[in-house]
């Protein structure tokens, strides 16, 4: 055989490989529901507008709520049966190959947004966002995202047993400390974590670190820099700084290489301060009967002076830049519609209505944190602007190997001095692995999009996961 006829046959192999994986889930069962769209305009009415339906978001109870305030808009929906929603959502704006309106679970790519997406600072809903989460979506002065309901995570304490004993919420690290030794002579456990997963230890790290670092000007810069290979970790004042404190809450036996569930958490009614990603739950009865209340508060600076939260947007919404194109008048309208009613009390409580919405806060600006939220407690926080955005866009592909750094200071594998050098190193060794996967990736892209889309290339990066 020769070399042209080999490269015609791998052609043909490759071409039946991925019209398989586009015709059939993991099981083996053919995926029914690759798009559910209309080309042609419904008689009589609007040209239709698309939005993909990712996890259940867009329900029949937001349609009906859409259609009371807009009837004329003919919304049309995109069925999307993989199980990496936020890598569709990443990979459809990277190919231009999105619906009308976007949704997307992070804020990623954005540098391509400003060329992908609408720029929404000019209309006049986005003025009934809270300012905090606008400011979180800016770019270069433009606003591309608006966030549905959110939520908040710090640290999360015993409500009933702090109440039972008198013992005060602490409002810094000192306090903590300073608790600590009278809630173990009182017969319980002052501080239990989960640590299970990779993700916990860097979240501990950078929660901390928000206290001091990572909230400025300059911890945002870094953080979008050191993924990207622009800024180094070792030499940097601020980041040293959130080394030794990180340091400090694993000294005290705050933050331990030993792991407790949630649910342990929970059932045990003897642990009093908890650290983990979030509580299912603010109230819980145990097997005897039991009833404990749970409480969240900030991480704590060491004086208290700039305690923080951090915070999470389940889901975004955007337009499709190619809205603004000449014929497409129409469709942009309704687009906006739907925004603006997005952007509605309705709207958000539509949008909502498939979440646990007790443990989401309202983006809008006009709604307050109702007396029996469990993050009232914390409303202070969250109005002074003490949140900062959780940390995972642009760090996907050095998460875990940098986690598992912060991690071994937590086992005593690696001294708090060490910690810096050692990201530097680790981000080197993950980029060349990085460069190396991306060239298979980009001959991978050349294959998949002309011949099937955007759905093949899910399957095949998703494929056992």
């Amino acid at each position: 055989m020769n070399k042209k006829s080999k490269k015609v046959v791998f052609g043909l192999l490759l071409f039946t490989l991925l019209c398989s994986l586009a015709a059939c889930g993991k099981d083996g069962s053919k995926n029914e529901s690759v798009k559910e769209m209309q080309e042609e305009e419904t008689e009589g009415g609007h040209e239709p507008i698309t939005i993909i339906r990712s996890n259940d978001l867009i329900t029949e109870e937001f349609v009906n709520a859409l259609h009371k305030v807009y009837p004329e808009i003919n919304l049309q929906i995109v069925s999307y049966g993989g199980r990496n929603g936020s890598g569709q959502a990443q990979y459809s704006m990277e190919m231009d190959d999105m619906t009308d309106i976007y949704v997307t679970s992070k804020a990623f790519n954005k540098e391509l947004m400003p060329e992908r997406l609408v720029d929404l600072a000019n209309y006049d809903f986005i003025n009934s966002y809270s300012t905090f989460l606008l400011n979180s979506l800016d770019v270069k002065g433009g606003i591309y995202l608006l966030p549905t309901g959110y939520t908040v995570a710090g640290m999360f304490y015993n409500k009933t047993i702090m109440q039972e004993n008198g013992w005060s919420v602490p409002d810094s690290f000192e306090e903590l400390l300073a608790l600590a030794p009278e809630i173990e002579a009182a017969g319980y456990q002052p501080f239990a974590n989960a640590i299970s997963l990779e993700g916990y230890p860097f979240n501990y790290f950078f929660s901390l670190g928000n206290t001091i670092y990572f909230g400025t000007q300059d911890g945002v810069q870094w953080k979008e820099n050191f993924p990207k290979g622009k800024a180094s970790a070792a030499g940097n004042e601020g980041l040293e700084e959130v080394v030794q404190y990180y340091n400090e809450w694993i000294e005290n036996g705050i933050i331990t290489n030993e792991h407790m569930s949630t649910e342990e958490y929970l059932e045990s009614g003897n642990v009093v301060f908890y650290l983990c990603l979030g509580l299912p739950s603010y109230e819980y009865e145990t097997e005897d009967g039991k009833t404990y209340e749970f409480g969240i508060m900030p991480w704590l600076s060491r004086d208290g002076s700039n305690n923080m939260l951090t915070q999470d947007v389940p889901r975004y919404f955007g337009l499709n830049k190619h809205l603004e194109e000449e014929g497409n008048e129409q469709k942009l309208e309704d687009a906006l519609h739907v925004l603006e009613f997005l952007s509605s009390e309705a709207g958000q409580e539509a949008i909502m209505s498939m979440a646990a919405t007790n443990l989401y806060a309202s983006p809008l600006n006009m709604d307050e944190i109702s007396e029996d939220h469990p993050y009232q407690e914390v409303a202070d926080v969250i109005n002074s602007g003490h949140t900062v955005q959780q940390v995972f866009v642009g760090w996907e592909d050095i998460l875990i190997p940098v986690a598992r750094d912060m991690r071994a200071v937590i086992t005593g594998e690696l001294s708090a001095d060490e910690l810096l050098e050692k990201l530097d190193e680790t981000y080197n060794e993950t980029a060349q692995l990085g460069i190396r996967a991306q060239i298979r990736m980009n001959c991978l892209k050349s294959w998949t999009r002309p011949i099937m889309g955007l759905l093949i290339w899910e399957r095949l990066i998703c494929m056992g996961h």
